[in-house]
């Protein structure tokens, strides 16, 4: 447990997801963390689902050293059932083909280093813009900025749930939190800084 304070996230911010289309937008305003790590607590059975991507790169993501959604298109699989984790950091990466980049569980980073994830959890999603969010749950939605396309800063580029059975998953709850609010389309972030 000393490790998971050590590592807890940096910030909590507001997230578009979003998809090619109209606006941009799959999911306005979840709430959740950026700088994120994701722990597994008890022995899980995973279910994977494709959520979407806009970006047009190679992306993928790998659970457990095994790669799924990859490519630029919708993959053929968008869900698996019975992956098994045990407790502990979740080991699942996100790779590019932009820039030759990757972003892995437990070496997260803020925005605007990229390419980063961001992570929320439910169910439901939390979409109250209230700035409190839960740490944890039994649903994880985990969306990757891969750095492409400028200002379109709004985590859309490969998004997949994890839904467990068997515990829960969380983010260790940080000292200090970071309140961010993206701006429409995610073109912008205010910050101010609070105590927990």
């Amino acid at each position: 447990m000393a490790g998971l304070a050590l590592a807890a996230p940096d910030a909590k911010a507001a997230l578009q997801f979003g998809t090619a289309g109209p606006g941009n937008d799959f999911i306005d305003g979840v709430e959740g963390w950026y700088g994120a790590t994701v722990y597994a607590f008890g022995d899980l059975t995973v279910t994977l689902d494709f959520i979407g991507r806009e970006a047009s790169f190679g992306n993928s993501f790998t659970l457990n050293g095994v790669t799924y959604f990859a490519g630029n298109g919708t993959p053929g699989t968008t869900s698996i059932s019975g992956i098994s984790i045990a407790s502990g950091m979740i080991s699942f990466s996100f790779d590019t083909d932009f820039g030759g980049g990757s972003v892995a569980n437990g070496a997260n980073t803020n925005p605007p280093n990229i390419p980063n994830f961001f992570v929320t959890f439910g169910p439901p999603l939390d979409e109250d813009g209230n700035g409190s969010t839960p740490y944890g749950g039994t649903v994880a939605w985990i969306a990757l900025d891969d750095g492409g396309n400028g200002p379109d800063d709004n985590h859309d580029d490969l998004i997949v749930r994890l839904t467990v059975t068997g515990g829960s998953m969380s983010v260790p709850e940080p000292a200090t939190i970071g309140l961010l609010g993206a701006g429409l389309l995610g073109l912008g972030f205010a910050a101010r800084r609070r105590k927990a």
